[in-house]
């Protein structure tokens, strides 16, 4: 029953964010709701997932961040230093004996790759202050940065096409993207770092709203700290981007990026010798495999297993990328929506091949949908290459499958997107937006 009660003081607290202030200007009173209703929705499932599929409370990422939490909470009343120390990242030696009393502060397998999960247990650390370690009321929270992760990105979609409503769904509907961005992971905040570092970029560079620049350095402090290698895989295509519409030339704008890149790789070689991304992606794939191994995690699917050569990168980024767009399949779902992943992939596979079939029958201008899914691809290539979980996959491919899909839709052909867009209810949802 209390907690029965403190979900709904966390959903009023959203209902009141997102229909009373300005933070969601764009979106009708009926788009607010039927985004507010499908977190809600999305939420409720995960928690039920989590409760009833998967029992084991310590196992569930949606719990275990929020309980180890609890232990550094709790230093703010008995040793406040401490507390900050852990906070802000300064903790020494002295710090081990608190630091061990957490089940994930450290992580058993760990190549080179900075430790996401403690971003996630300090933010609920510091939530307990407010909340009194109330775990509904962090849950709403969490909610607030996802929906304001795809608010930012509908709002640059919009800039990019004239379908309002297919800039909606593939920024707040999209199945795996709704459901992993609804619980207490990392999944909410890298939604909400995404969006708003695309969002806030496109505010100061083209609108000239400098008031952005807070929420844009906030996004890059957020995407530095969790999974870096989306903002490593992110600037170069925003750079391209930028310098193309700054010079008025795509060409100038790839060539003078990758020239950039050349520079980057060549400063790294120098000054730091002894580390190799590709290294590091082998690392990681090996902990991958070893940590499924481990777990005797369901769903394992092949991955070719790096060698440091560079035709065993280009077999394993092919076969990665399979993967990803392949799994979950109509022969792999568990539970029971795990057919809507499948039929999300289905319309990936769709997507791609109107995609192609457009660029081989006519000539396509560049623009930012392009680099997005470009982006969008090479996280994809990444995620293939190194996670050999079916359900692990659908997480990681979440916070960028809207530029992905979004990309792709932009790519269909004028018949095509004037045939979806003439459609009797897409035009009247785009009224009701």
């Amino acid at each position: 029953m209390g907690s029965f009660v403190f979900f709904l003081i966390g959903f009023s607290f959203l209902f009141v964010l997102v229909f009373f202030t300005p933070w969601f200007k764009n979106l009708s009173r009926w788009a607010k709701g039927v985004a507010l209703l499908t977190k809600l929705f999305a939420a409720l499932t995960m928690l039920y997932t989590y409760t009833h599929v998967y029992p084991n409370r310590n196992e569930a990422d949606i719990f275990k961040y929020f309980d180890d939490s609890k232990a550094l909470s709790s230093l703010a009343v008995h040793s406040p230093n401490q507390f900050l120390r852990i906070i802000t990242g300064q903790w020494t030696d002295s710090d081990l004996p608190a630091l061990n009393t957490m089940n994930y502060w450290f992580r058993s397998y760990d190549h080179g790759i900075a430790n996401d999960n403690r971003i996630i247990i300090r933010v609920n650390a510091v939530l307990n202050l407010i909340t009194q370690g109330i775990y509904e009321l962090n849950l709403s929270f969490f909610l607030l940065l996802s929906l304001l992760g795809s608010y930012f990105l509908y709002s640059v979609f919009t800039h990019h096409s004239s379908s309002r409503w297919i800039c909606f769904f593939t920024a707040f509907l999209l199945p795996s993207t709704l459901f992993w961005s609804s619980g207490i992971l990392k999944e909410a905040v890298l939604l909400f770092a995404l969006g708003g570092f695309v969002y806030s970029l496109h505010q100061v560079f083209y609108l000239r709203r400098y008031q952005s620049l807070f929420l844009l350095l906030l996004s890059l402090a957020l995407l530095m700290q969790i999974k870096v290698y989306i903002l490593f895989a992110l600037v170069p295509f925003l750079g391209m981007g930028l310098l193309s519409d700054l010079l008025k030339s795509r060409w100038k704008g790839f060539l003078i990026t990758l020239a950039l890149l050349g520079i980057c790789f060549s400063l790294q070689a120098f000054f730091l010798p002894d580390w190799s991304l590709l290294s590091t992606i082998q690392g990681k794939q090996f902990d991958f495999i070893q940590m499924a191994k481990a777990l005797n995690a369901g769903s394992q699917v092949a991955v070719v297993p790096l060698d440091g050569t560079f035709w065993n990168l280009v077999k394993s980024g092919m076969l990665g990328l399979f993967n990803v767009l392949f799994f979950p399949n109509v022969f792999i779902i568990k539970p029971w929506y795990g057919a809507i992943f499948a039929l999300e992939n289905l319309l990936l596979w769709g997507l791609v091949v109107g995609a192609i079939s457009s660029i081989l029958s006519s000539k396509s201008d560049w623009g930012w949908p392009h680099f997005w899914l470009i982006f969008g691809v090479f996280v994809f290539v990444v995620i293939g290459i190194t996670v050999p979980v079916v359900g692990a996959i659908i997480r990681y491919k979440s916070p960028v499958l809207p530029f992905v899909v979004f990309g792709l839709y932009r790519m269909q052909s004028r018949n095509i997107k004037n045939y979806v867009e003439h459609f009797k209810i897409i035009k009247w949802l785009n009224t009701r937006l």
